[in-house]
């Protein structure tokens, strides 16, 4: 069993490295040891994103990284990491580096779309708490990663995220502007409300949620 996880670990890690998404190059696969390009400075190993401090400059560019690396491996990769988080996302030379990828599931997958639902969640919720930035919703998010309509190139990929993050900031500051505290706490809470629904929410095969 050690050894097919190994296996499955290593063909992804090719996928995405073959895709130009941000990892550890895939060395050397024997029995049931996997190689990978060491990431780090001088023997020192690259933080975990959990374990770095970050400017909140810093953190807004990795949290638009974190955000392609997901919709990259969707898109160009057909898959799902499945247990994405601030523990298996490294901060290397100022960019985000994905890791453990050995339970990555294909897109098809019965389950895929639950798991990215639920990658979707845990990066925002990193993001929110410890960066306290302005994110999106977790349906945001998970729309965007799955769109069809969005072209391919990053160009066109920058341009819908910077669209999806205009439309967030402008919803914080109406929530910043209210006077009200009771109406801003409402507010709050009806937003929260919709992303608990989105999260409880069943997915058909056709990929779209009920």
């Amino acid at each position: 069993m050690v050894g097919t996880w190994a296996e499955k670990e290593m063909r992804n890690y090719r996928r995405l490295y073959t895709a130009g998404i941000q990892c550890p190059q895939p060395i050397l696969l024997k029995s049931n040891v996997l190689i990978l390009q060491f990431l780090g400075v001088n023997g020192w190993p690259s933080p975990r994103l959990k374990d770095v401090n970050l400017s909140e400059k810093r953190l807004r560019e990795a949290y638009i990284q974190a955000i392609l690396i997901m919709r990259h491996m969707f898109q160009r990769c057909k898959l799902v990491h499945g247990d994405l988080s601030e523990f298996n996302l490294l901060w290397h030379t100022n960019s985000l580096y994905v890791i453990d990828v050995s339970q990555s599931v294909e897109s098809d997958h019965p389950s895929a779309l639950f798991f990215l639902r639920k990658d979707c969640s845990n990066v925002n919720d990193y993001f929110r708490k410890v960066g306290n930035l302005n994110v999106t919703t977790t349906r945001q998010l998970f729309e965007f990663i799955t769109s069809e309509e969005v072209g391919n190139t990053l160009d066109a990929e920058e341009a819908a995220l910077d669209d999806i993050i205009i439309t967030v900031d402008r919803q914080a500051d109406v929530l910043d502007s209210h006077d009200d505290e009771h109406a801003r706490q409402k507010e709050v809470h009806r937003l929260e409300v919709e992303d608990a629904v989105f999260m409880s929410q069943f997915f058909t095969k056709e990929f779209k949620s009920d």
